[in-house]
């Protein structure tokens, strides 16, 4: 691990995620640009950071002595970056919580066009980044073929003023499994990232020429091993609040999904009130705290075989 920087005044990092460029690299004397989120982080007191690898290409690691403060940053104009790079900050007393402004962004694009030879099978990936946290789901020349329904389990927890304490930001993935191709499945493929507010889309022309392979047969009709095709990469939530992540899952037998904590052990929800595995196998950390952070492990099992997927958990911090 290599020690960037050593400083004991308050530092305001200014993370801009471009899956184009997967080297961070500093943008001024204070700012770092990185892929996946835009978001501020204000760090109090004695601070070290460092980069390393995370998610699909970069992650930005900070230890510090004591808890972040984390605010949202939607300047994508270089140029201005420095002069607005405050402008989402919400200025109150020393106590109030900083927010997200409702945004949406794909982090990852499949191809623009794609060939495949009839019989041949191929995996279309996309990923968004936002607040609220986005779901995706996939068109066939504009007709859906799935969609991931994710369901807000979460109480809302507010102060003793009434204001949200909620920041419901983070990233998620998904795939589009094609299974031996034929002239019929030469379409075009949307992928389509929702939240509350916003939708971003980004469509494949899935050009399938024919061929006298003849031998491929759908995996369904002997089974199939699991097949994780939409979770969430990572989640970034306010201490205190509970936090839901999900983990979605195809194969025959029907897969069952259990979740490993950022130490690889299994999740047991009848140990304590701390975690929940909801019908739908998603997973609920009960009042999110600091010591939360770290990788959570979704493992999806049959008599075929295991997929797994990790979730990133980033507790962020009120202003002291």
């Amino acid at each position: 691990m290599k020690l960037e920087q050593r400083t004991t005044a308050p530092l305001s990092i200014d993370l801009s995620f471009k899956t184009e460029n997967s080297d961070a690299r500093p943008v001024s004397d204070e700012n770092f640009g990185l892929p996946c989120l835009h978001t501020i982080f204000t760090l109090p007191c004695f601070a070290f950071y460092t980069t390393m690898s995370f998610w699909s290409s970069i992650i930005f690691m900070v230890l510090i002595a004591a808890p972040l403060t984390l605010s949202r940053h939607i300047e994508h104009n270089g140029s201005k970056r420095n002069a607005r790079r405050h402008e989402d900050i919400k200025e109150d007393d020393e106590s109030s919580w900083l927010f997200p402004k409702a945004h949406l962004r794909l982090h990852s694009r499949p191809p623009k066009v794609l060939h495949v030879k009839e019989g041949g099978s191929e995996i279309l990936e996309c990923q968004a980044g936002g607040s609220p946290l986005p779901h995706i789901y996939w068109l066939k020349n504009g007709v859906q073929l799935s969609k991931i329904e994710i369901e807000d389990e979460l109480d809302l927890k507010t102060d003793e003023d009434g204001e949200r304490k909620r920041l419901n930001m983070g990233s998620t993935s998904s795939r589009l499994y094609l299974d031996c191709l034929t002239i019929g499945d030469d379409a075009e493929y949307t992928c389509i990232a929702e939240n509350a507010n916003l939708r971003e889309s980004t469509t494949t022309q899935v050009k399938v020429s024919s061929s006298d392979d003849r031998g491929c047969q759908s995996k369904k009709q002997f089974g199939q091993a699991p097949r994780i095709v939409s979770w969430t990469k990572t989640a970034l939530e306010n201490q205190g609040q509970d936090v839901q992540v999900f983990c979605r899952v195809e194969g025959h037998p029907k897969p069952t999904i259990k979740w490993l904590d950022p130490q690889e052990e299994e999740i047991d929800p009848e140990k304590g009130p701390k975690f929940d595995i909801l019908l739908n196998g998603d997973l609920v950390i009960r009042n999110l705290k600091w010591k939360d952070m770290g990788n959570y492990i979704c493992v999806a099992e049959n008599t075929h075989g295991s997929a797994r997927a990790e979730i990133f958990v980033y507790p962020a911090a009120p202003e002291t």
